[in-house]
């Protein structure tokens, strides 16, 4: 996994940490019910990042990225992680 596409940045929200690492979190701390590590991080975490990042850099006079964008990548059955 990865916070933003290589050729973006990824954003910083100061003491509450990374917008990625923000909602990644709260996505794991409210799923419980063997959802796979993949479908939280597409169904879930992907939209809300992108979202959020788009929200903050229309606010943002010179914020030069577009939007943030996870990445999930995995070989074998990485995917199948069960939470």
């Amino acid at each position: 996994m990865t916070a933003a596409r290589a050729d973006e940045s990824s954003l910083d929200l100061g003491p509450r940490g990374g917008l990625f690492t923000l909602h990644f979190v709260d996505s794991l701390t409210k799923e419980r019910n063997g959802t796979t590590l993949e479908t939280l991080f597409r169904d879930q975490v992907v939209d809300q990042v992108i979202r959020h990042s788009q929200e903050l850099c229309n606010r943002s006079p010179g914020c030069n990225a577009q939007q943030q964008t996870p990445v999930f990548g995995y070989s074998g059955i990485g995917n199948k992680i069960q939470l």
